[in-house]
């Protein structure tokens, strides 16, 4: 195996699929009622160190309620056959309002071991319910 300033060809290799599959990922709405929806899920590789990744994401919510709303939800990390490798909470416990017909957006970070295959990661969404 060649090495490149000490990191594998592999490694290389491997990091620019990954990013290739999940950089500035722009998902479809998996959500929708008739007063609320899920309107963009977005993620991206923000780190990587010798024992993993680490994924920030976003996931913004539309509340067209005439009341403020509390949402709680999930982010899903899928491979290639939208199988769910790893996920993540929003607003879970933090019972953050969104004020009525406004938007608003929650923003974390996923870190993924080595092992827990981040590779294999192939879409980012997002599913959300009124709590």
């Amino acid at each position: 195996m060649k090495t490149i300033v000490g990191v594998s060809v592999t490694a290389v290799l491997a990091f620019l699929l990954l990013w290739a599959f999940t950089g500035n990922q722009n998902i479809p709405p998996s959500v929708s009622s008739a007063n609320w929806q899920i309107t963009q899920v977005q993620s991206r590789i923000t780190a990587r160190d010798s024992s993993g990744v680490t994924f920030g994401w976003k996931v913004t919510i539309k509340n067209d309620l005439s009341e403020a709303g509390n949402f709680v939800g999930q982010v899903h990390f899928l491979d290639k056959d939208g199988f769910e490798i790893r996920n993540d909470y929003f607003n879970l416990g933090d019972n953050f309002l969104i004020a009525p017909h406004s938007e608003h957006t929650f923003v974390g970070s996923t870190f993924f071991y080595n092992q827990q295959n981040p590779e294999g990661v192939a879409k980012v969404t997002a599913t959300a319910r009124r709590d």
